[in-house]
């Protein structure tokens, strides 16, 4: 499948059609939902501006993050200059490890896995920039799924989806094992079957399908983990849990 590229050639968005359309969409509501009203947002490897403009459009100040200047431009020119957003150019470490403002949440749409050679340093650092009742939300992909382990995985996937050397998926266990020991309250689900090919028929039915499949057959065919994690509860630490209210 076509997908838009950076500088370098690497794959960073898929190509627009129904079905990614339709998979964006229900990344972005999922997210737009564990927001508070008027939040101050920080999104990492902000893409085209998918993300960026729906967060805009409910009334959220966005700082939008990428290394890459055509994503950068593709996202100034779909938010067309709002006043309430900032564009940023950077890699990720290299604006979290800079002193700035603290924001209410953190974002991401297929960014953590980019950072994967330095994810622990990446998730300690987001805490430094989230305000005491700050949260994290974010979308990756689910290394245990066959066709992320493929893409991932393989040299042959690798090449085809034009991956950058130091990206790689990375499982549930992975990303719990690092959230316990810098999160007092954190989850991470194995979720969405919303498959970038998906026919136009299956769109409507995905998310019942899901909802009605057995855990243990989902933990592999879900495409995506489900990242949410808490700097506080109410102020105070808490007893760290892999299950938030």
């Amino acid at each position: 499948m076509i997908s838009v590229k950076d500088e370098k050639g690497h794959s960073q968005v898929w190509s627009e059609n129904s079905s990614t359309v339709f998979r964006a969409q229900q990344r972005i509501h999922q997210i737009l939902t564990h927001l508070k009203p008027n939040s101050h947002v920080l999104e990492l490897g902000c893409g085209h501006g998918d993300l960026t403009h729906a967060l805009l459009k409910a009334g959220h100040r966005v700082t939008a993050l990428d290394r890459s200047e055509i994503m950068l431009k593709a996202t100034q020119e779909r938010c067309a200059s709002h006043p309430a957003l900032v564009t940023v150019q950077a890699d990720v470490l290299e604006f979290l490890e800079k002193e700035g403002p603290v924001f209410d949440a953190v974002v991401g749409m297929g960014i953590l896995h980019h950072c994967i050679l330095d994810l622990d340093k990446t998730l300690r650092l987001i805490a430094t920039r989230l305000s005491v009742l700050g949260r994290g939300f974010f979308w990756e992909p689910n290394r245990e799924n066959p066709l992320v382990r493929f893409l991932f995985g393989t040299s042959l996937g690798r090449k085809w989806m034009n991956l950058e050397p130091e990206e790689n998926a990375f499982t549930a266990k992975i990303a719990k094992d690092l959230l316990k020991n810098i999160y007092p309250r954190y989850q991470v689900l194995k979720k969405d079957w919303a498959y970038p090919f998906m026919p136009v028929f299956l769109q409507k039915q995905v998310k019942k399908i899901e909802l009605s499949t057995p855990a243990i057959l989902n933990d592999y065919v879900a495409q995506s983990l489900w990242i949410e994690f808490y700097k506080s509860f109410d102020g105070t630490l808490e007893a760290k849990t892999d299950n938030p209210k």
